[in-house]
C-alpha cells in the first residue's frame, strides 16, 4: 500500500464522532424511508379511490372524510388525477434523495471506517463475558 494511502489511526474522540455521524446517517436514512411508505400508502389510497369512482355513474356523490361537502364524482376525478401525479412525483423525488443520501452515507462509511481500528475500542456491548 502507498504511504499516501494510509491514514493515520483515529483517536477515540474522532471515532465517536464518526460513529455519530454514521449513526445520524442511519437515522436520517431511516425516517425518509418511513415517509416514503407513507406518501406510497397514500397514493395507493387515491389510486383505489380512482379505480372505484371509475366504477360508478358520474353523478353519484363522493364522500371521503365526514364533514366533507359532497361533491359529484365527476367533479373529483380531475382532482384525484391531479393529486395522483402529484404524489408520483414526490415519491419520485423522494426515492432519488434516498439513493443519493445511500450513496453518502455509503461513502462515508468506506472514506472513515477505514480509519478506525474496532479491536481497541470499548465495548458497548453489556453482556458479560466468561
Amino acid at each position: 500500500m502507498n504511504m499516501d494511502d494510509e491514514k493515520p489511526e483515529a483517536s477515540f474522540a474522532d471515532v465517536e464522532r464518526i460513529l455519530n455521524r454514521y449513526n445520524e446517517y442511519q437515522t436520517e436514512h431511516a425516517e425518509m424511508i418511513s415517509v416514503l411508505e407513507r406518501m406510497e400508502s397514500e397514493l395507493q389510497r387515491t389510486v383505489n379511490d380512482l379505480d372505484s369512482l371509475r366504477q360508478v355513474g358520474e353523478d353519484s356523490y363522493y364522500y371521503r372524510v365526514s364533514g366533507m361537502p359532497k361533491m359529484k364524482v365527476r367533479d373529483v376525478l380531475p382532482y384525484l388525477q391531479q393529486e395522483k401525479m402529484k404524489k408520483e412525483k414526490q415519491i419520485e423525488n423522494l426515492r432519488k434523495k434516498i439513493v443519493q443520501h445511500n450513496e453518502e452515507m455509503t461513502e462515508f462509511k468506506r472514506k472513515h471506517m477505514k480509519r478506525m481500528d474496532t479491536k481497541d475500542m470499548p465495548s458497548t456491548s453489556y453482556a458479560e463475558t466468561p
